[in-house]
């Protein structure tokens, strides 16, 4: 037999758990590794387990890898976070919300167009900036509103950051600077929305 355990984040449980080196001799780990790419050959693991790790991954990807993986007769075991559990309960409602910030809400085209007219080389049209800026106010009551009445909210306070340092930035770096990173993180916010998905589909 081989034991091998694999996770998504960068694990070293030889420096992490120094204490259980014993228990850890003969296993062979692989930090960085997601469930939907294991390193392994094809229809070569007796024994599949996971606890709390396939909830998190992109399912359909995830359970082709897993049938991959799989020898003939071999099996898998799953721990997941029950359907009532605070985890499903907590990304349902970071979900609501990530669904809200990027499909109703407006606010990121919104800070995208007033961090375009606030950068250097901006029209400087007042009249203009001051429109976007009550519009932007206007969403950030409504926002705001979310946070109070949430429980879980910190997905609308990385999106009330990247508003906050996107705005504050603008007028202080060339356009292209600003917009380059805003856009890269927005996709990273989306990426994240997915993920959520991914766990109530």
């Amino acid at each position: 037999w081989e034991v091998h355990g694999t996770d998504l984040a960068d694990i070293n449980p030889w420096e992490a758990r120094p204490q259980d080196r014993d228990a850890l001799q003969g296993i062979r780990f692989h930090p960085s590794t997601p469930i939907h790419a294991l390193p392994f050959e094809s229809s070569t693991v007796a024994l599949v387990c996971s606890q709390f790790a396939f909830e998190y991954a992109p399912r359909q990807s995830a359970v082709a890898e897993l049938a991959r993986v799989v020898a003939p007769g071999g099996r898998m075991a799953m721990v997941l976070h029950a359907e009532g559990s605070f985890v499903c309960t907590a990304t349902r409602e970071q979900l609501e919300h990530a669904e809200w910030v990027i499909d109703t809400s407006g606010l990121l085209p919104l800070t995208r167009e007033l961090a375009c007219e606030l950068a250097p080389e901006g029209r400087g049209d007042t009249l203009r900036i001051g429109i976007l800026r009550r519009r932007l106010d206007t969403i950030a009551e409504v926002m705001k509103t979310r946070v109070m009445a949430g429980s879980t909210t910190e997905y609308l306070h990385k999106v009330r950051d990247v508003v906050a340092t996107t705005l504050r930035e603008a007028p202080r770096n060339p356009r292209e600077v600003t917009i380059s990173w805003f856009d890269r993180v927005c996709s990273g916010l989306g990426d994240e929305r997915e993920r959520l998905r991914a766990m109530h589909l």
